[in-house]
């Protein structure tokens, strides 16, 4: 049973938005009070991952979503018409945000692999207004560890689907060389691991991988 709290009601009995995978895909679709007159907002090979707020006056649907690929997540805007969504998070890796009860900013938390979490506030058309936390002294004591990156692929099983993952080398990586393997396995749907985002974890598997 498909469920999820993405269920938005809009102002005045205007109508509600859902998140359905009905398509195949996670998309956002916007009904009418009786459950007709359907507009899929977002469609396309790719996931919406959470909506995060709905500007009645503006028209606007602010949505998180993984559509560069399947381990980055950006912030998105659309129209309530279902026009191409804009791109409101500029940086590559994997981005959340949290907006004012007015829709006019929000607060941007960004990290990827191999850079450590930054805050921002931004207006809502995406333009950056200051930084609220750049993490400078952790990212010179992780550059002072010389670690490897975090590097991506995927692959496919022998049912034809394709998965991802990712891969951490020792610093001094010699490909003539052979070297044991830690395989990290996931727990299976719905607990993604492979993302472009510095996780808890990331400072252990560094150090197996250059031990």
């Amino acid at each position: 049973i498909e469920s999820n709290d993405d269920l938005t009601f809009l102002e005045d009995n205007a109508g509600f938005i859902m998140r359905s995978e009905k398509g195949g895909y996670s998309h956002l679709y916007k009904y009418a009070m009786n459950g007709k007159n359907e507009v899929q907002l977002t469609k396309g090979n790719w996931e919406v991952s959470s909506l995060l707020g709905v500007d009645v006056i503006n028209a606007k649907v602010y949505f998180t979503a993984h559509k560069t690929a399947p381990y980055n997540q950006e912030v998105y805007s659309v129209s309530l018409n279902g026009d191409e969504p804009a791109l409101l998070s500029p940086e590559n890796g994997n981005s959340d945000a949290s907006f004012s009860n007015s829709h006019d900013y929000f607060i941007l938390y960004h990290s990827s692999a191999n850079e450590p979490l930054t805050v921002k506030l931004f207006k809502s058309t995406g333009e950056e207004i200051i930084e609220l936390e750049n993490n400078d002294d952790l990212k010179t004591k992780i550059a002072a560890l010389n670690l490897g990156d975090k590097e991506f692929f995927d692959f496919k099983t022998s049912e034809g689907v394709t998965l991802n993952g990712w891969m951490i080398k020792p610093n001094d990586f010699d490909k003539s060389k052979k070297y044991p393997v830690l395989m990290y396995v996931y727990g299976g749907p719905g607990s993604q691991t492979v993302t472009n985002s510095m996780g808890g974890n990331d400072l252990w598997h560094q150090m197996m991988a250059q031990k």
